[in-house]
């Protein structure tokens, strides 16, 4: 009965926090959609369906937020009502107490990897789509790119440039082709998006077995093997993108996949980009479990200051989280330490904060 409803506490919380912050991130990406959408005519429709296909990137940061403000504004009103007082009076530690936080941390946590990593990327090429990215490209690439493409298994495609040629052929230099056993680099490719044929010339063809030891090499004026790999270039991302921010569209496993591939080819400032830019693709998310553990005994011991004090805590703890996330993600692309230890390197040190803080109010 008492873990029901410190759940029935936090989960009031947690919805007027996740409103609250939803609202906000929704207010600031209104903006943007409607600034970008108004430049290409586009309709009253059209706009709110960019709003709804950007709600996998509001949820991923609306969590973390709402998850602190929850945990933070129930502890804090538990304490300020003396129920805590009675509970502990039954003998009941504060660690037995804060479990069903603990427990609904974990659960959002869960909720925020299935938003980054299979909602996030569908609703990007969706997005991508709405803004008619695949069908007015610039006339001339200049920038290295990177995109995906694939009938049958899929294929990791940069290009330094292009041209597109008529509304459905690109021409592209300096072409480099990434699937699981083969890389081929081509100095030149032709792509037709009526078929999805590439046409290779002066290649050069590398082979690798499934455990990514190169097997042999050869090369080609022109590509002989049939080569589909259909692509319309909406997922098209500048790989510089990956080093800002959390919200990379590109699933977990595709930029580890990536990161081998750079790494085959010799390109370690590339792999080092796509390995963190996975790792801390996650870090955000499961900071919602971090918040439930450590904001609890924070406004637990700050509860004497009033009712305010819970809503300041939750948005110090987002601030102080959130900015030690960033710095441990710039020390990732440094390449000093391995990018996953810096990816939750944020989490070691707030649990253990938490744990600290029970202890010594039990």
């Amino acid at each position: 009965m008492c873990d029901r409803y410190l759940f029935k506490e936090f989960t009031q919380a947690f919805m007027v926090g996740l409103l609250t912050a939803m609202l906000l991130v929704i207010a600031l990406k209104f903006q943007q959609a409607t600034t970008q959408l108004a430049r290409d005519h586009a309709t009253v429709g059209q706009l709110l369906e960019q709003i709804y296909w950007d709600l996998p990137n509001v949820l991923e940061m609306a969590l973390p937020v709402a998850t602190a403000l929850g945990a933070a504004l129930a502890t804090n009103r538990l304490a300020r009502d003396n129920e805590l007082t009675v509970l502990r009076g039954t003998g009941t530690p504060l660690t037995r107490i804060f479990l069903p936080f603990a427990v609904l941390g974990l659960l959002l946590a869960a909720l925020g990897l299935v938003t980054v990593n299979e909602l996030q990327p569908r609703a990007s090429e969706r997005r991508k789509q709405l803004l008619g990215m695949s069908q007015n490209l610039p006339g001339t690439m200049e920038s290295e790119q990177t995109t995906r493409g694939g009938d049958s298994g899929e294929w990791l495609i940069q290009f330094q440039s292009g041209q597109r040629t008529s509304t459905t052929t690109w021409e592209l230099q300096n072409l480099t082709m990434i699937q699981k056993t083969r890389v081929l680099l081509a100095a030149q490719a032709r792509y037709d998006a009526n078929s999805g044929r590439w046409s290779l010339q002066n290649v050069t063809e590398h082979r690798y077995d499934s455990q990514g030891v190169r097997t042999g090499q050869s090369t080609y004026p022109t590509y002989p093997t049939p080569l589909i790999a259909r692509t319309d270039f909406s997922s098209t991302l500048p790989f510089w993108g990956l080093q800002g921010g959390f919200q990379t569209a590109e699933r977990f496993q595709s930029l580890q996949a990536a990161a081998r591939s750079y790494a085959k080819l010799g390109n370690k400032k590339q792999a080092l980009i796509s390995e963190t830019a996975g790792w801390f693709k996650l870090a955000l998310s499961t900071m919602c479990f971090v918040f439930a553990l450590c904001a609890p005994p924070l406004a637990f011991k700050f509860s004497k200051a009033g009712s305010f004090a819970g809503v300041l805590l939750s948005i110090v703890i987002v601030f102080v989280g959130w900015n030690t996330v960033l710095f441990m993600k710039s020390v990732a692309l440094s390449g000093w330490i391995p990018p996953v230890l810096c990816a939750f390197a944020t989490h070691v040190l707030f649990l253990i904060i938490g744990l600290v803080l029970l202890m010594r109010a039990d």
